[in-house]
């Protein structure tokens, strides 16, 4: 609606319009211009702009219909008439009525922006640019081009770029919350914090219940750590803007790292009724769940997640991990299977797969598991990972073979890898009855010093059995 509002705009603020002519082309009906009295033209837009309000669009292209043959030619009523077929999603019919507009006036800016819009619509990425370009070479503080052009930069994520072209509408209108909040949105990602803080605190001066404008200095505000501030900005936020999606997700991290645990729930719970088919406010909230233990809870969290994003590998290990602790040893083969095809290289999928044919003695499927692995060649038969894989491959393999394998494991320099694999040679030893040798492992692995995995968890189970 908002390009025919403009076009509306300018004929209101406008007695006339000292257009140009060019060239007439070839076209069953003439377009005119200036050949319509501003009289005759806003009498008819009184009466269009009825239909407008209700949005209903085929009302108000019909009432064209009735226009006599010089009213119908007018070149301003039709650029109207061809805002209304885009804000009615009737493109190829408004691009082609801006394509006989432009045979009239090759450079009327208005023509040339709503083309540019039409062309997004469709998809039509070089029709776009180029009306944008002939735009701002034209008029280069052109404030809606640039903002076009700046968003186009910021979905290439070339921000400081998007940021000045952001600038370069407010030169125009520094009041233009579009271009303002863009502008503060790119002055974040780009770390300059004290500029977004300003610009979204003027959004706010010009629209106070701006809630893209409160949403965001809850960000800053939680950069800094100061959660309670961030609540109450995103809390009129969500105020003026209640069924947003990211709003509802910011408010329930402010809440859950202010120790409101039941309302981030809520603030999830209703960010899931906004958006049920999304797996953000899924994942948050079997996070939560986990924190409390609420294992059941977290596990149906994470099938949901799978259902909506069923490629995120970190969902299908976090169901693993649940599946194994509650000795369900199918479903965790499951899982595993899932995550180690979205993410081949991880050296513990395989290792868990493996764990939970020998918890349920069926070595002949590990070794065809394993051996499938190999296959791969994920992993260098010189490592450490390579060495506990081949142990349960073999079962042991023998004294010495399981000697070899600890060596290897002492040898490794990731400390984090080894860790990890202590806590598989904890397990072999585990399953295998060996108690005495699983605490000595499961020992090393609770010792390490920043247990940012999730074998690490598994070990406090396994230790604690």
């Amino acid at each position: 609606m908002l390009r025919f509002r403009k076009a509306i705009a300018l004929l209101s603020l406008c007695s006339s319009l000292s257009f140009v002519p060019c060239a007439f082309a070839a076209v069953q009906t003439p377009i005119t211009l200036n050949k319509v009295s501003q009289s005759d033209r806003m009498s008819f837009i009184k009466e269009l702009q009825k239909y407008l309000d209700l949005e209903d669009f085929d009302s108000a292209l019909k009432l064209f219909d009735t226009l006599s043959s010089d009213m119908a030619g007018d070149f301003d009523l039709l650029l109207i008439k061809a805002s209304i077929l885009f804000s009615a999603g009737k493109l190829d019919e408004a691009d082609s009525l801006c394509s006989r507009l432009l045979s009239v006036q090759s450079d009327n800016t208005d023509v040339i922006e709503l083309r540019s819009m039409i062309a997004k619509m469709k998809g039509d990425k070089n029709q776009r640019n180029a009306s944008l370009r002939q735009i701002l070479q034209k008029d280069p503080k052109n404030v809606q081009a640039n903002i076009e052009v700046a968003e186009d930069y910021s979905l290439s994520k070339d921000f400081a770029m998007a940021k000045k072209y952001y600038k370069n509408a407010l030169s125009t209108e520094p009041k233009n919350l579009n271009a303002l909040f863009g502008y503060g949105q790119t002055s974040y990602y780009t770390g300059d914090i004290s500029t977004a803080k300003s610009v979204f605190t003027k959004m706010l001066e010009i629209d106070e219940k701006n809630a893209s404008a409160y949403a965001y200095l809850g960000k800053l505000e939680a950069e800094d750590d100061n959660y309670k501030k961030a609540e109450e900005y995103v809390k009129k936020a969500v105020e003026y803007d209640e069924n947003n999606y990211d709003y509802r997700l910011d408010y329930g991290k402010y809440m859950n790292y202010r120790g409101k645990k039941a309302d981030a729930e809520e603030q999830w719970k209703k960010a899931i009724a906004i958006r049920p088919d999304y797996f953000l406010a899924y994942s948050y909230l079997a996070g939560l769940y986990d924190e409390q233990e609420r294992f059941e809870d977290e596990l149906e969290m994470w099938k949901k997640v799978v259902e909506t994003e069923p490629k995120y590998y970190y969902a299908y290990e976090a169901m693993g991990i649940l599946y194994w602790h509650k000795g369900e040893l199918v479903n965790c083969r499951n899982s595993f299977l899932k995550a180690a095809d979205y993410n081949p290289k991880n050296e513990s999928y395989p290792l868990m797969v493996g764990a939970t044919y020998l918890k349920q003695k069926d070595y002949q499927k590990c070794k065809l598991y394993i051996e499938s692995v190999f296959k791969k060649r994920v992993f260098a038969n010189t490592s450490a990972s390579y060495a506990v894989l081949r142990m349960y491959h073999d079962n042991g393999g023998g004294t010495n073979a399981e000697n070899q394998t600890a060596r290897l494991v002492a040898k490794e320099t990731n400390k984090t890898i080894q860790a990890k694999l202590y806590y598989y040679l904890a397990l072999f030893y585990d399953i295998n009855g060996s108690r005495t040798i699983a605490e000595e492992y499961y020992t090393k692995v609770l010792n390490h010093a920043a247990p940012m995995f999730f074998e690490f968890r598994l070990a406090e189970w396994g230790a604690g059995e």
